[in-house]
């Protein structure tokens, strides 16, 4: 994608809590795919909050860093 210089945008509700990359395998793989794409996240805040969590599972990422 970055090769072509094109802009590109990959959003989705993944329910991959991107808030636990540091201490789940799979969650850290997905991020690495992703970031090896030239994407990065749009959104770094938790998008799910509750009495007792926070979790990070809506996801936007483009491969512009001025947005």
């Amino acid at each position: 994608m970055a090769a072509e210089n094109k802009e590109t945008y990959l959003v989705g509700d993944m329910n991959i809590d991107l808030l636990k990359c540091s201490n789940h395998l799979k969650t850290g793989e997905y991020l690495k795919s992703v970031f090896s794409h030239g994407l990065l996240p749009l959104i770094t805040k938790p998008t799910r909050l509750t009495n007792h969590s926070a979790t990070l599972i809506g996801h936007i990422y483009a491969n512009k860093e001025d947005i």
